[in-house]
């Protein structure tokens, strides 16, 4: 298994693995804008034989509060392996390798919307906990890694992703 920053010839191995984890093209199609825009922070494949089998993205998010904006983090978003290789590891490791490369590029922290029975191993918590929420109403699911909490701000905020996440 090997982990990499994907390239330009993994795109359509991308979008076909996305749309067999998530069984619909809409990460397929927002990977793709996040691309075209150029607001994929980071994207990792997992590569095993030659073949992507996994991938995750990662993208700008802003905390605002009011009309202000506080602070700038990352977003975890999607995250997908095939389904006939989920449950061995490969989205962990692809996890604690963005987790390792937006330390690195001293990101405050990571925020995602996901199963917080899953995302607690990472070091995930309630985003609630920092008075954050998020715009897609996700409450106990939406969640934060703090990586600097100095980076946050003390009275809390709501999360805004990119605008390409809007169609989901």
């Amino acid at each position: 298994m090997q982990i990499r920053l994907e390239t330009t010839k993994d795109e359509a191995e991308i979008f076909m693995l996305n749309q067999a984890a998530f069984s619909s093209t809409s990460e397929s199609l927002l990977i793709n804008r996040l691309r075209q825009k150029h607001k994929l922070s980071i994207s990792l494949v997992v590569e095993v034989g030659g073949r992507v089998v996994g991938h995750i993205a990662f993208s700008p998010v802003t905390i605002i509060r009011g009309k202000q904006t506080l602070a700038h983090g990352i977003g975890l978003a999607p995250v997908a392996v095939l389904p006939d290789l989920q449950k061995q590891g490969i989205g962990s490791a692809l996890i604690y390798e963005g987790i390792r490369i937006c330390t690195e590029k001293k990101a405050g922290f990571i925020v995602v919307l996901g199963d917080p029975n899953y995302y607690n191993r990472f070091g995930f918590m309630p985003a609630s906990k920092y008075r954050l929420s998020d715009t897609f109403g996700g409450g106990d699911a939406f969640q934060i890694l703090t990586l600097d909490p100095a980076t946050l701000p003390d009275l809390g905020g709501t999360v805004h992703y990119v605008s390409e996440f809007d169609d989901l």
